[in-house]
């Protein structure tokens, strides 16, 4: 990697003498989190997962109260009987989109892990991706992607509000695989399988 410099004697921003210990230490924890996050890109991990389309087609969706939203993780919804839009899970028989989750959601540089919705249902609009045509890297949850496993169905798994595919296991198939993180197993490409694209209730 490289080395961490921190100059002790610059003086701060508003020219009121040296740089503060408060300060140092909100610089190293933000270098030591970049590098942590360099780290996970080695490894075949992302900082944030989604649609990696240039011009996907999408709608506005009005989203259910309190949902939660992991920063490493896909958005795939289901519509709830009022029509708001709950993350999708194993068990959702349609998808009705994958969520564009609005900037500065998590913070800054991500700096939270999850991200809750208003306590009132409806009470965030968030555009929502419907096009079947869409390709998602979206994490692998469980299974082990191989090669063979391209152009096949996969569910959805739910694991500690993080998202995924679960790859091998197909009882319901809401995703189809395209591609996949061979080496270390850390994602997937899908699209959204074209026989479960809904706006229908989830009950």
């Amino acid at each position: 990697m490289f080395p961490l410099i921190i100059d002790c004697t610059r003086p701060n921003i508003k020219g009121e003498g040296f740089i503060g210990i408060n300060e140092l230490h909100k610089n190293f924890k933000r270098y030591r989190s970049m590098l942590l996050d360099m780290r996970g890109l080695l490894s075949g991990q992302r900082l944030k997962y989604g649609c990696e389309s240039l011009t996907p087609e999408t709608y506005y969706a009005t989203i259910a109260a309190s949902q939660n939203f992991a920063l490493s993780s896909s958005y795939f919804v289901t519509n709830d009987s009022f029509g708001n839009a709950v993350i999708s899970s194993a068990g959702s028989t349609f998808i009705s989109g994958h969520l564009i989750c609005p900037g500065g959601a998590f913070g800054l540089n991500g700096a939270n892990t999850y991200y809750t919705s208003s306590s009132t249902a409806g009470g965030e609009t968030w555009p929502s991706i419907y096009s079947t045509d869409a390709r998602f890297r979206v994490p692998v949850g469980s299974g082990t992607y191989a090669r063979s496993n391209r152009g096949k169905l996969c569910d959805l798994v739910v694991a500690s509000s993080v998202q995924g595919a679960a790859v091998q296991v197909a009882t319901h198939g809401q995703l189809q695989l395209l591609d996949g993180d061979e080496t270390n197993n850390k994602w997937a490409i899908v699209r959204i399988n074209p026989g479960l694209i809904s706006a229908g209730s989830a009950s």
